[in-house]
């Protein structure tokens, strides 16, 4: 049975399971045992866990487990069986055969190896049977006193397997736990003192069977997969608890395949070495030391522009080309082609070829990518694509459904179009804390996969901002991309387009690229050829992300205020309009409130009530004519001449003198206003902020 089959039969359990009311537990399915025999008092209780990710199932009463063939056989799949009930399963013999089918064949036993797991004493507890098919599975069973099962013993209370044989190992001495008994006897040979949980990684030893390391240097081995190092971290946590002191070490921190210390193969030095340096473990938190972690270096799809590891944005308004930018480059990693216009910095611009899952909820496959991608002179066959219908979301399944097509088909790129096509409906894309936690996920498959994600996202039809800002949605979107690009009409010619880097976290600066798009027939089997567009680079530009939008923006602004200012010169040109009957008007025109009160604001279009809480109005405004204007001013200026000084100081301050104090403005509220009394102009005629033509105190001599 190829891998493939077993993961796809690993699915129909799971889903079985489910219709039987298993119910989840974190990573697994509790389940009812579907070997009650086993039990003590042959109660077929809730007592199984089935991890779908592992392929393997264990029963917490009698020890029993195995794989995902040896499940389907327990659950009678192909027998048609309704529930876990206490009954035995019927042997592989008495299946009834399908009609046209061929006759099935038994799992034959490869390897049987038997671990006994003894207490403190020496005394034999349980033998740990585990059996190698020849189909790649593994089936483990439990005995005690020479019969199936731990006769009500629970696994977690067992001792760790090789305990029996710390008595002759003195205080202090590195003590190593692995997960498994086969990993144990392997460190074992290599002469390290190590014990091995026998509870599988989804379970946990008890206090009682932890507190037999305490005066150990202890070191926790972890395995290289999610449910081993969550194995760890757990009986790291009760170790803590505990006040057990111990370090913690994980050779290969960025695998996941579920490497253990059996395939180390380094020499006995350093085997040594490494646990001499584990670091100490801080209590089971997910924090570390920075003295701790290696430095890295940056891989890249796109040197400078999208990170291997991470998500990147792609961004812009419809009909710039981001589709067409991201087959294009999709297209190249099929190829094994370099990216346009490659750095000089980039040693290898040119890979091995890769494959790519490409998820889109707005194009067509049959009619628009797989033309594009042929356009683009890409290997369809090496990019994995989704229906429509059968669209996987960003959740803990559909990540999943990504992850193993990223597999599938040894992806480097994914590509999202759009982004929140792919969200769920509990998710508001405009509250930070939603999307961070919705794309932590996704970051995190990135990660772990080593896979470049592209996102794709339109903008937001706000102009004159930020160009950070336009994306749709909460910025939160825009700071949990490592690197985000922008795609834009080049302002000089508007035939072509520009991709210009909006955000670098990991890289320096790097110009915007120009690009057009261009139409290219296809051969077709009929007659008419298939129509589509491809990408093609021109070089670098000098525009940045802001002078893109700030300018297309900028003529757009324009235009709106301009209209704006058109219609509310028409609906005060006859006088005074209620500010709510205005509005209304310009709502009705395309007008908002926004863009009204700026217009308003250059016409010098002021609001007033009518009366003492009256409704507010819209006033024309009072211009005067110049030559009256510069009279006012002329003035003013002489009866300021003509004024005694001590006139213009303020009230009490001369002290009966009549001197002057230069430090001293002279000029105040009472005279400014009795200057326009003089003059007969009006608070409205000189401006709402109160100001006169008479001169202000830095105009004085």
């Amino acid at each position: 049975m190829t891998e493939a089959e077993l993961r796809e039969l690993g699915i129909q359990v799971t889903r079985l399971l489910e219709e039987r009311g298993a119910r989840r537990e974190g990573d697994e399915l509790r389940f009812r045992c579907p070997k009650p025999d086993h039990h003590a008092n042959g109660d077929a209780r809730w007592s199984a866990r089935w991890h779908p990710e592992k392929g393997v199932w264990r029963c917490d009463v009698s020890g029993e487990g195995g794989g995902t063939l040896n499940l389907r056989w327990l659950l009678h799949m192909e027998g048609g069986a309704q529930g876990n009930g206490p009954r035995n399963p019927p042997t592989p013999r008495r299946h009834a055969q399908r009609p046209g089918k061929a006759p099935r064949t038994q799992a034959r036993v490869v390897q049987e190896t038997i671990y006994a797991v003894r207490d403190a004493a020496g005394s034999l507890v349980g033998e740990h049977v585990r059996r190698d098919l020849d189909t790649g599975e593994k089936v483990f069973t439990w005995r005690r006193n020479g019969q199936p099962g731990l006769g009500g013993l629970k696994v977690a209370d067992l001792p760790l397997y090789g305990a029996h044989e710390l008595a002759a190992i003195g205080p202090g001495t590195t003590i190593v736990l692995v997960e498994g008994e086969k990993t144990r006897d392997a460190l074992a040979q290599r002469g390290v003192c190590a014990v091995g949980t026998v509870t599988g990684a989804s379970g946990t030893p008890s206090d009682e069977v932890l507190r037999e390391l305490a005066g150990y240097d202890v070191v926790l081995w972890t395995d290289a997969d999610v449910p081993g190092r969550r194995h760890m971290r757990r009986i790291s946590a009760r170790l803590a608890a505990l006040e057990i002191p111990h370090r913690l070490v994980d050779p290969w921190p960025h695998r996941t395949e579920g490497r253990d210390a059996a395939d180390w193969s380094g020499t006995p030095e350093d085997l040594r070495a490494m646990l001499a340096d584990a670091p100490l473990a801080c209590a089971g938190a997910s924090w570390v030391r920075l003295a701790d972690v290696e430095p890295e270096t940056v891989e890249w799809l796109w040197p400078g522009r999208i990170p291997l590891g991470k998500v990147t944005l792609l961004e812009g308004d419809p009909d710039e080309g981001k589709s067409c930018v991201a087959i294009d480059l999709a297209a190249r990693v099929t190829r094994g082609l370099a990216m346009p216009m490659p750095n000089t910095c980039d040693p290898d611009p040119a890979r091995d070829p890769a494959g790519v899952v490409y998820v889109t909820a707005e194009d067509g496959l049959a009619d628009t990518i797989r033309p594009r991608l042929d356009a683009a002179e890409g290997d369809p066959g090496r990019v994995l694509a989704f229906s429509l219908e059968a669209l996987p979301q960003i959740d803990e399944a559909g990540l999943q459904t990504i992850e193993n097509a990223i597999r599938a088909c040894d992806a480097r790129l994914v590509v999202l179009d759009p982004l929140n096509a792919f969200l769920s409906e509990r998710v508001d894309t405009y509250k930070d804390h939603h999307i961070r936690r919705a794309l932590a996920p996704l970051a995190a498959l990135a990660a772990r996969t080593g896979v470049a994600v592209l996102v794709i996202r339109h903008l937001n039809k706000s102009g004159g901002q930020n160009a950070k800002y336009r994306g749709g949605g909460s910025i939160g979107i825009f700071g949990a991309a490592r690197s985000a690009l922008l795609v834009a009409p080049d302002p000089d010619d508007p035939s072509r387009k520009v991709l210009a880097l909006n955000k670098h976290n990991l890289s320096g600066d790097v110009p915007a690229l120009g690009y057009e798009l261009l139409q290219v027939d296809l051969p077709a089997p009929g007659d008419k050829p298939i129509t589509t567009v491809r990408v093609r680079w021109l070089g670098p530009t000098r525009y940045t992300p802001q002078d893109l939008l700030a300018e297309q923006a900028g003529e757009e602004d324009r235009s709106a205020l301009d209209e704006a200012m058109e219609a509310i010169r028409a609906i005060v040109a006859k006088g005074p309009v209620l500010v709510k009957d205005a509005r209304a008007t310009l709502r009705a025109a395309g007008v908002s409130d926004r863009t009204a009160d700026r217009a308003r604001t250059r016409l010098g279009v002021r609001a007033r009530p009518t009366g003492y809480r009256g409704a507010w109005e819209w006033h024309p405004p009072v211009l005067l004519p110049l030559g009256k204007l510069l009279e006012a001013l002329a003035n003013a200026i002489a009866a300021w001449v003509a004024a005694p000084r001590s006139s213009l100081r303020r009230d009490g301050e001369t002290g009966g003198t009549g001197e002057t104090d230069p430090q001293e403005p002279l000029v105040d509220s009472q005279s400014r206003q009795a200057a326009q009394s003089r003059q007969g102009l009006t608070g409205d005629e000189v401006g709402e902020s109160g100001d006169s033509p008479v001169p202000d105190e830095e105009w004085l001599p």
